[in-house]
């Protein structure tokens, strides 16, 4: 049995604080300035990826929101929809059926024991002390430190999960308690979030379509294949896809891959492309 974690009097204080203000959390700059401000206050974080996953476990929505700089392609690396790190760690924290899911796993600290991510016989993932150690090793190789990560698990209708990367400190027992008791508000309020965006979701522009072959570097794109990858399907350079992608995203009015896998899905424009 896990020993009882108290909060001191500056931890209830921001719980209660994040508490509150979350239920004011409509759109996605509320929900940014709700991270930055009462979420911080209580868990310092660098990049918090926040995910919505289908009945299947697969990602529908991924959203980063960072208060230090760190290079796009990292960002995005992070919440790639198809082998993003964040939902790595979402599928190994499934397999291991343990969270909150810490990295570095913490020690026993403050009178607080947190079973960290350990190894199982079953799943279909790998779940040794290994596994983990390679996700820990690409945590660190990006220049993030560590993960305090959490989850809804399946849900009717699809859950959450939320990873925070590069804690000021490394994350203990008492960082998993605050988030565990968080999980609820983060929820609902990255629900709230996603509901306002797809209730007024613009159409393309007038006259503006994307071709039968945009959808399909767009489809290859879903699947998770490279543009090298996606040239060799389609007998293409690497550079015509990168031009596609480019056209893509400008009809679309993003700026990168997981940007236009959402745009598109919020259209229905890859409604048969789901695997």
């Amino acid at each position: 049995m896990q020993d009882l974690v108290l909060l001191n009097p500056a931890e209830e204080k921001a719980l209660l604080q994040a508490i509150e203000a979350s239920a004011e959390v409509q759109r996605l700059r509320q929900f940014f300035l709700w991270s930055q401000g009462p979420l911080r206050a209580l868990l310092p974080y660098e990049v918090l990826v926040c995910l919505r996953l289908n009945e299947q476990g697969r990602v529908t929505h991924a959203e980063y929101l960072h208060s230090v700089a760190h290079a796009p392609e990292v960002l995005a690396g992070l919440v790639d929809p198809v082998d993003g790190l964040a939902l790595r760690i979402a599928r190994h924290c499934a397999a291991t059926g343990r969270s909150p899911c810490l990295f570095p796993p913490p020690e026993e600290s403050a009178g607080a024991k947190v079973q960290a991510v350990g190894a199982t016989d079953d799943g279909p993932y790998d779940t040794t002390g290994a596994f983990w150690g390679a996700l820990g090793d690409e945590v660190r190789q990006l220049g993030l430190r560590n993960v305090l990560a959490h989850g809804t698990g399946p849900l009717a209708g699809g859950g959450t999960f939320f990873s925070l990367f590069g804690l000021t400190h490394g994350p203990s027992g008492r960082d998993a308690f605050a988030l565990s008791l968080l999980l609820p508000q983060l929820h609902i309020a990255f629900l709230r979030v996603l509901a306002s965006r797809n209730a007024s979701v613009p159409a393309l522009r007038p006259g503006v379509v994307l071709s039968e072959r945009e959808l399909e570097v767009l489809d290859w794109v879903v699947r998770g294949k490279s543009n090298p990858e996606i040239g060799m399907i389609l007998s293409l350079s690497s550079l015509t896809i990168k031009n596609h992608l480019q056209r893509v995203y400008r009809k679309l009015g993003v700026h990168n891959r997981v940007q236009a896998i959402t745009r598109c899905r919020e259209l229905k424009l890859l409604i048969n492309t789901e695997h």
